[in-house]
């Protein structure tokens, strides 16, 4: 089976990982990046996701509470949230798959908006 279609090493397919990595991009954001990845060895590729995206008019409580209400909706679980002086870190737990989600400060969201990119854009990263 080809790693596009195929059941990978965790019993996901790497569509599977794709869509589940959709289900947290809140509405309104922008999607600019996306990524396949190896995360793990000796699994077949991809075993990770991520998607950069953007929002930048909205302030980062604005952006967090849509990532949880996006997640919520998509009946993931919050397993952990790390507030930063740069940025907010949430955890998600569904099914298989294990989510990080980074949400950056508004003096890094808002410079990202004007040149949107994976390097600046929050960030989502599914792994199966």
């Amino acid at each position: 089976m080809s790693a596009l279609t195929g059941i990978g090493g965790c019993g996901q397919s790497a569509e599977a990982l794709r869509e589940a990595a959709e289900t947290l991009v809140p509405p309104a954001s922008r999607i600019v990046a996306r990524e396949d990845g190896d995360c793990f060895i000796f699994a077949d590729s991809p075993t990770c996701h991520t998607i950069g995206f953007v929002r930048p008019t909205a302030p980062l409580e604005e952006r967090v509470d849509a990532v949880r209400e996006a997640a919520g909706e998509a009946g993931w679980e919050l397993e952990e949230e790390v507030r930063a002086e740069g940025a907010t870190f949430l955890g998600y737990t569904r099914g298989g798959f294990k989510a990080s989600v980074t949400l950056w400060a508004d003096f890094r969201a808002k410079r990202c908006g004007l040149r949107p990119r994976m390097d600046c854009a929050d960030r989502i990263r599914v792994v199966r």
